[in-house]
């Protein structure tokens, strides 16, 4: 038990620590560094304070997509113990960004294959899941084994609604062959179970 309890408030006192990297962060108008220390606070201790502070400075730096995410994630994991004024702020914002968002679904005829979206690993297909962007220019790509790379640009307007589809086609690899011969005259042979035939074949 003593153990847990000390991981667990070596936690806090890191997560503590991160809060407070953000804070100075955000203050000197860094906000890149300033989400990038909330987010690994809350990864260690998830506080809607935290969550609130990431959505706040994605909103800050133009991260429409991101700071949708995390607005609507404040909602619907502690919507019932923020404060009214939070939930309300928080309600608004998510509002006025799903206005400019464009939602994009995104279909592969592999099941299995990964999808990549601007450079980053989306999930396996299928993808069930719409998901919210940026408008503007956007890259999808799919990848799997023994197929070639299926790769789509997408130019999304605000609030449009698409459906890329991606198509992997199987790479050919040359079929194995063997000949099959006999120093007998008249030999036949079969292969797995086919019929005899004469040889060579």
């Amino acid at each position: 038990l003593s153990g847990g309890w000390a991981l667990g408030q070596a936690a806090e006192d890191q997560a503590q620590r991160l809060f407070d990297d953000g804070l100075e962060a955000a203050a000197a108008g860094n906000y890149p560094s300033a989400i990038l220390a909330f987010q690994q606070s809350y990864a260690l201790l998830q506080y809607p304070a935290t969550l609130m502070n990431i959505a706040l400075y994605q909103d800050q730096a133009g991260r429409a997509a991101d700071a949708y995410a995390s607005w609507s994630e404040l909602l619907s994991r502690w919507g019932e113990t923020i404060t009214p004024a939070t939930r309300e702020r928080a309600e608004q914002r998510a509002a006025d960004l799903d206005a400019v968002l464009a939602s994009l679904t995104i279909s592969v005829d592999a099941p299995g294959a990964t999808v990549y979206l601007d450079g980053r690993e989306v999930g396996p297909a299928p993808l069930p899941l719409v998901v919210r962007l940026d408008a503007g220019s956007h890259v999808i790509e799919a990848r799997l084994p023994g197929y070639r790379d299926a790769r789509e640009t997408v130019l999304l307007r605000e609030h449009e609604t698409v459906t890329a589809q991606l198509e992997l086609v199987p790479i050919d690899v040359p079929r194995p062959e063997i000949r099959v011969e006999s120093s007998t005259a008249g030999a036949v042979a079969a292969i797995d179970g086919a019929l005899p035939e004469p040889l060579p074949f």
